[in-house]
């Protein structure tokens, strides 16, 4: 017994494998892996090559995580939730042979470090560098697999720049729908003064002022001006988001009221992309879902709609082509399916008209074949279109049946227990 052995309980004590000890062994395992760069992922040519003689071609992956604003508090209980996810994703696929890019970097422009700055007199960048600093000390005790060369902030001049330099490519060009692809605006232009291209209201190009030339050019850049009803703060000098606007219509950093008002803002013609879109996506080993009861594959709704404008209740979600993300669809579905089922049994109000005000009549189901039979085939003739193996409907449709019968026991073990 080490009770009654004085020194057998303290060389116990020094072998416990302790917080402190856990932090030591990762510590010196992550500065290992910092010194041998297990990590970076090698660039063909550049500051950044290395051997790439044991990666083919095809083997390249690229893997971003969200770029998280670095607020004062640091870390947030929800950055690692998606961080975790896409490390084992990563780490995954690096044991597989591949050669992997996993990185992040910081959305570090915020209101936050402006009015910290307004009111300390503190310059922006100086916060904002604290910030990340706390932050990326915080997230590396997570042992993550970036490559920490690779990382960046907006705030930094060398990225700014060049997100100055693509608003000025998408600025100077528009979209060709013939062509389905982008083009320099100067070659509208240039297409307006040979007349190959007339203008949409029929008037000549040449006949057009300097002035409303201008606008017929800016009408087709991807970029342009427009006025919108904006949420405007005159306290922080600023457009707000909906979420950043309290219920009491004042701003949720600084509690400045915030007033509708019409204002011009930058737009982009996002829409203008949408049939290219569905091309692509065609090329992909995706299935679209679609909700609602929109019973039709993406394509033929958006021929059925008006250019740019979205249906109401069409909500579109993409999964990936792979067991596992059928199941969880077929899953979401079937919660939608089981509301319909129970509604069928409840009981509904009687018609208007009817004069049996308070009055309920009872719906019933036609069909009597066992519920979870009518579920699978509801959820056969729905997924056909898209694409769906039936061996992967019927798989899912058993696994949740499992899921419920396990709920159903441990509720009634629950039940056992309560009584």
């Amino acid at each position: 017994m080490t009770g009654s052995n004085p020194d057998a309980a303290a060389s116990d004590t020094a072998h416990r494998y302790t917080a402190q000890l856990a932090g030591e062994i990762e510590s010196s395992w992550q500065q290992r892996w910092s010194e041998t760069g297990v990590y970076e992922a090698p660039n063909p040519v550049g500051p950044l090559a290395g051997d790439l003689s044991a990666y083919s071609p095809d083997d390249k992956m690229f893997i971003q995580d969200m770029f998280p604003y670095p607020s004062g508090a640091g870390l947030h209980v929800g950055h690692p939730l998606g961080f975790i996810a896409t490390d084992v994703f990563a780490r995954f696929a690096r044991m597989d042979g591949r050669n992997v890019l996993h990185t992040m970097g910081f959305d570090s422009f915020g209101l936050p470090a402006e009015q910290y700055a307004v009111q300390t007199g503190t310059h922006p960048r100086t916060t904002t560098d604290a910030n990340i600093d706390r932050y990326l000390g915080q997230i590396r005790r997570l042992g993550l697999g970036h490559d920490e060369r690779r990382r960046v902030a907006t705030t930094d001049v060398e990225f700014y720049r060049w997100t100055q330099w693509i608003f000025l490519q998408i600025y100077n060009a528009w979209f060709d729908e013939s062509l389905q692809r982008a083009r320099p605006i100067a070659e509208l232009i240039a297409e307006f003064d040979s007349g190959t291209r007339a203008l949409d209201n029929g008037r000549s190009w040449a006949e057009l002022a300097s002035a409303e030339k201008r606008a017929v050019v800016d009408d087709h850049r991807l970029v342009y001006l427009s006025n919108s009803l904006v949420n405007w703060c005159p306290g922080l000098g600023t457009v707000l988001a909906n979420e950043e606007v309290t219920a009491e219509g004042r701003s949720d950093i600084g509690n400045f009221p915030v007033f509708k008002r019409n204002m011009k803002q930058w737009m982009m013609r996002i829409t203008s992309y949408s049939d290219r879109l569905l091309a692509d996506l065609a090329r992909r080993h995706l299935h679209v879902l679609l909700r609602d009861g929109i019973d039709d594959v993406v394509g033929r709704q958006v021929e059925r709609r008006e250019p740019g404008r979205v249906e109401p209740g069409a909500h579109r979600v993409v999964a990936l082509a792979h067991e596992r993300h059928v199941a969880d669809a077929i899953e979401a579905r079937a919660r939608v399916e089981r509301r319909e089922a129970q509604r069928e049994q409840l009981s509904v109000g009687e018609p208007r008209g009817s004069g049996g005000r308070g009055r309920r009549v009872v719906r019933e189901c036609t069909d009597r074949r066992p519920l979870a039979t009518r579920r699978a085939a509801h959820l056969h003739r729905r997924l056909a279109v898209r694409r769906v193996e039936p061996a992967a409907v019927v798989e899912a449709v058993a696994v949740r049946e499992r899921h419920r019968a396990h709920r159903r026991r441990l509720r009634e073990r629950d039940s056992l227990w309560c009584g």
